[in-house]
C-alpha cells in the first residue's frame, strides 16, 4: 500500500477529500511550483489514490475508494467524519448545477486553505460547540453542510447561495462564490440565514456585533460586475443592496489570499487604518462614508474592497458633487477606477509595506 510519505502529497490528498471533487484548474491555488503539483498528480494517480474525473467538460481530482481507506487509517479523527454518505452522495451527483456548486466550494476550501485557515474537523472547534470563549485566534471555515446542520431554523433555510461561514476572533462572514458573473441572489434568504447563525452564536455566548458578507470572485472584473449590476430583469442575481453591513470581495488568486489574510484580523485592519489616518486629515460632517479627508475632500480606505461602501461612496460623490480620493492596492485600481470614474484619485498602497505593517510574511 502508498504510504504519504510527502508533507504535500498529504496536503493535495486532505483537500480532496475536503473538496469531494476538486477541478484541475484550481490546482493552481495549491502550493508549490506547477510541475510539482503536476508530477504529484501523477505520483498519485499511479498509486491508483486519485482518480481524473470529467463532467460537462470540466475535468476534476477525485479520491478513490483505496485513497479514502489510507486518509482514514492514516487520522481517523480527521477523515472520518468527512467520509460520511451525504459526503459520497454530493460527490455522486452529476447535474450541471450540483457540480457547479461543488466546485466553487472547492475553490473557496483552498483559497482558506492557502490562507492558513482552520478546514478540518480535528483542527477546529465543533459549530455546535463553540464554548465560551471559542479559540480563532487561528481563524476557522464552516461549510454550509456544517452550519445547517445545527438546527431546525438553519435547516429551514432555503436557496441560500452561502457556501459557508468564517470565524475569526471578534469576526464572522458568511461566504459566497460568485464565479465569472454575479450569482443568483436572494436578500431574504441570505438575511433569514444571517438571523439564523446570530442565533446560533447568541445561544452559544459568542461576543459578536455584526455578521458581515464575504463575496469571492474569478477575478477583479468580476467585482467591476458585481458593484454595476442592478440584479437583471427580475432583480435575481446579486446586486449592492444591503443585505450585509458590509460585503467584502476578494479575487481567487494570490492577491485573495493575502487579503483573505487582512480581513479575518479585525486587529490588524485597526492598526493599519489608524497608521493611514496619520497620513490624512481628520474624517469632516459628509452625508456619505469616508474614513478621512484630504483639501476638504473624503478620503476612502478601499483596500478591503466593501462592496456596500464603494457604492455608496460613489452615489454620494455624485450627488453632492464632490472629488474624492481612494487608497487601494494596485490589483484593484483599474476595477476602482472604471467603477468611480474622474470623480476619485486613485492612491496605491505598497503590498510589501502594508504586509509588513501589520506583521503578515
Amino acid at each position: 500500500m502508498a504510504e504519504i510519505s510527502e508533507v504535500r502529497e498529504d496536503a493535495l490528498l486532505g483537500l480532496t477529500a475536503l473538496c469531494g471533487d476538486l477541478p484541475v484548474r484550481f490546482l493552481t491555488l495549491i502550493p508549490g511550483s506547477t510541475e510539482w503539483t503536476r508530477k504529484t498528480v501523477s505520483v498519485l494517480r499511479a498509486d491508483k489514490l486519485l482518480r481524473r474525473h470529467h463532467k460537462n467538460g470540466v475535468p476534476s481530482l477525485r479520491l478513490t475508494q483505496k485513497g479514502r481507506t489510507l486518509l482514514n487509517r492514516a487520522c481517523p479523527e480527521r477523515f472520518q467524519p468527512l467520509f460520511t454518505e451525504s459526503y459520497l452522495a454530493r460527490c455522486r451527483k452529476s447535474d450541471p448545477i450540483s457540480v457547479e456548486r461543488l466546485h466553487r466550494t472547492a475553490a473557496v476550501y483552498l483559497l482558506m486553505f492557502r490562507a492558513g485557515v482552520r478546514l478540518y474537523p480535528d483542527e477546529k472547534p465543533p459549530f455546535y460547540q463553540l464554548g465560551n470563549p471559542p479559540d480563532f485566534s487561528v481563524p476557522a471555515f464552516y461549510s454550509s453542510l456544517e452550519v445547517k446542520g445545527q438546527g431546525a431554523e438553519s435547516t429551514r433555510i432555503k436557496a441560500t447561495r452561502a457556501v459557508g461561514l468564517l470565524m475569526g476572533t471578534g469576526y464572522a462572514a458568511l461566504v459566497y462564490h460568485t464565479g465569472a458573473a454575479p450569482l443568483k441572489w436572494s436578500s431574504k434568504a441570505e438575511q433569514k440565514l444571517m438571523g439564523a447563525v446570530k442565533g446560533i452564536l447568541i445561544r452559544q455566548r459568542i461576543p459578536l456585533s455584526e455578521i458581515e458578507g464575504l463575496m469571492i470572485g474569478a477575478n477583479m472584473g468580476t467585482a467591476l460586475d458585481l458593484l454595476q449590476s442592478e440584479g437583471g430583469n427580475r432583480r435575481q442575481y446579486f446586486r449592492p443592496d444591503g443585505t450585509f453591513p458590509a460585503m467584502r470581495y476578494l479575487p481567487c488568486d494570490e492577491h485573495g489570499v493575502r487579503l483573505l489574510q487582512l480581513l479575518c484580523r479585525p486587529d490588524l485592519q485597526r492598526r493599519l487604518h489608524a497608521r493611514l489616518q496619520s497620513s490624512y486629515g481628520e474624517p469632516v460632517a459628509f452625508p456619505f462614508d469616508s474614513d478621512a479627508s484630504m483639501d476638504g475632500n473624503p478620503v476612502l480606505f478601499a483596500y478591503d474592497f466593501d462592496l456596500e461602501r464603494l457604492k455608496r461612496f460613489k452615489t454620494g460623490l455624485e450627488l453632492f458633487g464632490k472629488q474624492g480620493t481612494v487608497l487601494c492596492f494596485d490589483f484593484q485600481a483599474d476595477c476602482l477606477e472604471r467603477y468611480l470614474g474622474k470623480a476619485v484619485q486613485l492612491h496605491l498602497l505598497d503590498r510589501a509595506a502594508v504586509w509588513k505593517e501589520v506583521g503578515l510574511r
